[in-house]
C-alpha cells in the first residue's frame, strides 16, 4: 500500500512505521462477544459519568475519565454501532455510535461556562442589605 504513495509521503510512512513499537494483540477487544460488550458498556458508563462530572465541576479527573472512555469506545462498540454514516473503505466506516467519542472529546476539551452567579462584593436584588 505504501508503494503507491509519492516519495516524501512514502518516507514519512516508513519513519512512522519504525517509530511506533509493535502493539499488543487487541483482537479480544475488537471481536464481538461478551468481553467486548462489557468493555463497551463500561466505556459508555465512563463517558456519561465523565461528561456529567466535567460539565458540573470541570475537574481534571472527570476530564481524564471522559477522554479515556471516549478513546476506548470505538473499539468494542460493535453491538451499539448503528448505521454507517461515512464509508471509508469496503470494511471500514464511521458509524453513528462513533460520534459519541467525538462528542466526549469535545466536552473534555471545551471549557463549559459556569452557570453560578459569582457576585463578589455585590448584593443581589432579592437579598437584604442588613441596614
Amino acid at each position: 500500500m505504501s508503494h503507491s504513495l509519492p516519495g516524501p509521503l512514502q518516507s514519512i510512512v516508513r519513519f512512522i512505521g519504525r517509530a511506533i513499537p509493535d502493539l499488543p494483540d487487541l483482537s479480544w477487544l475488537t471481536t464481538p462477544g461478551p468481553v467486548a460488550s462489557g468493555v463497551a458498556a463500561a466505556s459508555f458508563i465512563g463517558m456519561v459519568a465523565g461528561a456529567g462530572g466535567t460539565i458540573a465541576s470541570g475537574g481534571w479527573r472527570w476530564r481524564t475519565l471522559l477522554v479515556v472512555s471516549s478513546l476506548v469506545w470505538p473499539f468494542p462498540d460493535h453491538p451499539f454501532q448503528g448505521p454507517v454514516l461515512v464509508t471509508v473503505s469496503y470494511l471500514h466506516g464511521v458509524h453513528a455510535a462513533d460520534l459519541l467519542s467525538v462528542l466526549g472529546l469535545t466536552i473534555a476539551v471545551v471549557r463549559p461556562r459556569r452557570s453560578r452567579n459569582r457576585t463578589k462584593g455585590r448584593v443581589s436584588p432579592g437579598r437584604a442589605t442588613g441596614r
